[in-house]
Parts: C-alpha cells; structure tokens; sequence
C-alpha cells in the first residue's frame, strides 16, 4: 500500500456510506508465473452522505473508478480497507442490515444490455423486486407505474424483450429498476457513455430530478470532466488507483491545479473558434507507467515533474478550504 492516504472525507451530516483507506489488488499471471498483482485502488476514502448530492469520480480508463463502484455494492471485496455502511462495517452486518444495504445502496452500470436476462421481458426484473416491498399487486403496479412515468416510459415497455429497445429506452428502464426500491444511493458507473450524444444531456437529467424527487444521493463515475461538472456537487479525480485532487466542480474544472487534472480539462472541447489551445500536450512523451512506481504515478507523464517525484508519493494537502490536491507542487 503507497504511504500516501488519499483521503477525501465529504463533510455532510447522515454518511450513509463510507470507505476507509479502501485498497484493491488483482492477481495477474498464473501459477509460478504469477506476479504481485495490479492496484486498482491504492488507499482511497471518502464518504457519500444521505442528504442528497452528487459526487463524481472522476479519470481515465484503468484509474480505479469501476473497481470502487463494485467495492461499494459489494460485488467484490476489497484487498484491505472497510466499506461503512451506516457506519457498520459490511463484514458485520447481520442478515436484516445486510438486506436494507442491498435495497438502499443500488447501481446503474454502463451498458444496460448485461444488466438484464435477453430470454426475458423487462417487466420480469420489475415483479421480482415489488414482490416484497409492495403490500399487494395493485401497490406494486402503481408504484412501477410511477417510475417508468418518471424516466419518461409506458407500461407498454414491460412487454418488451431487451433486444426489442434502444439502448437509451433500456438504460432509462435501469434507472427505474434502481429507484423502484427507494435506494438512498446510486452507484451511476459510466451511465451514459454507450449512448449518443443526443441522449445523454435527458439521461442525466432524469437522473437529477430523481435525485431531487427521492432525496437520493449519486456516485456518478465518469471518464468526461464536462458531464461531471454539469452533475455534480464535489468532484473526485483519480488516476491508477490513487485520488490526486477534489474540490467544488467549478474550481477542479475551471481552475485545475493538479497537472493531470490540468490534462483533463485541457483535452475538454468547446464550441468556441476564437478559442485555441494554451498548452500543448505531447502525447508521446506521455509514457504510462504499471506497477513498481517508487514515488508519484504521473510522473513519468508529467510536464513539471522534479527528481523528488520520481522518490517520494506526494501527500493530499489541502491547498484551500474544501480543495485538495496530491502533488508536491503545492506541498513542503
């Protein structure tokens, strides 16, 4: 585990869910060939509390964003670390607790198409999940009725198979599945990345005015800065496994100061010609480095690297008030 603590604690009254210094290793290789593993998550924190707000996380493929989403819905287990839920550790829920984390702590994932059985309508997933939350089948009814209306969908889709909707039709019917059971967060991985452009802005806000209709917090986890600052509250950036910066959306986007995050928004198009880029960036010189990096990851692609970062894993300093950044630039 890096010596260095990303660390970022949201502080909002109500944490529903937290992970503490939360670290996840895959195996990689196999018998006498096989090596120490790849860190998705290398001693990542922080906290979704259960007033409603967004918080995004934000990086490149291989940043460590989907490996922390299945942390928190519990669909693997972290190498070290403790996922909270309501301030309990999941390891020591018993059954009924367990059962409420499952109905209250819900995900959207990226492509809809997996999420659901192609042998089976769609309304089949509906059934099973009202089943005990519904006291009869006219409540269960009227409450999927409400939330198809909700993601701007009929009672026809129920009759539907998968391969018999759009992409945008399904993905919308996985948010009403999600909120059928009154989750208190939804863990949203890349929720809207498979669909066109065209799309994506009445996703995105379907689910913001969920969020403010149910009081439902959102873990949105994207690899797009632009869509993170139309969505969220706080904004997490992570590169190979480790939180390098968090702030209000409007200063890590308009005012970046770790220089990946400064990448991010740099490559970040915007319809307007008189506007031209400052800062070149030479990809080729941007060698990514796997595994056995002594001190800071981004090194190795960073334009102000100094001989310190090549050593020492910089600390997440808090540069000004509800801002942190992980880069000696800003440390002693």
């Amino acid at each position: 585990m890096s010596p260095a603590t990303c660390m970022v604690i949201l502080m909002y009254k109500g944490e529903i869910l937290e992970a503490r210094h939360l670290s996840k290793t895959y195996a990689s290789g196999y018998l006498l060939r096989a090596s120490k593993g790849v860190m998705a998550v290398d001693d990542v924190s922080f906290s979704i509390p259960e007033n409603p707000v967004v918080v995004a996380l934000v990086g490149e493929s291989g940043s460590g964003k989907s490996t922390i989403a299945k942390l928190l819905l519990n669909l693997i287990t972290p190498s070290s670390g403790t996922i909270l839920y309501r301030g309990k550790s999941l390891k020591d829920l018993n059954k009924n607790e367990y059962q409420t984390y499952r109905r209250e702590v819900q995900g959207i994932f990226q492509d809809p198409y997996s999420a659901v059985n192609p042998l089976r309508r769609v309304g089949y997933v509906f059934r099973i999940l009202t089943k005990k939350i519904a006291d009869s089948e006219q409540d269960a009814h009227k409450l999927i009725n409400s939330v198809l209306l909700d993601v701007g969908l009929g009672e026809s889709f129920l009759k539907k198979f998968p391969h018999q909707m759009s992409g945008g039709e399904l993905q919308r019917l996985m948010i009403a599945r999600a909120f059928v059971l009154r989750p208190k967060i939804i863990v949203a991985d890349e929720p809207v990345s498979m669909l066109d452009a065209s799309l994506r802005a009445t996703v995105l806000k379907i689910m913001l005015d969920m969020k403010e209709k149910y009081d439902t917090s959102f873990l949105y986890i994207t690899h797009d800065l632009s869509t993170a600052y139309y969505m969220a509250d706080e904004v997490i950036v992570l590169y190979q496994g480790n939180m390098v910066e968090h702030g209000d959306p409007d200063a890590v986007v308009k005012k970046p100061r770790h220089p990946y995050t400064r990448v991010l928004t740099s490559s970040i198009p915007r319809p307007d010609p008189s506007r031209r880029w400052v800062d070149r960036v030479d990809i080729s010189k941007m060698e990514v480095g796997i595994g056995g990096v002594r001190g800071c990851k981004f090194c190795s692609r960073c334009q102000e690297v100094t001989e310190r970062c090549a050593q020492n894993v910089p600390p997440l300093v808090e540069v000004e008030k509800g801002r942190s950044v992980a880069c000696f630039l800003y440390s002693k």
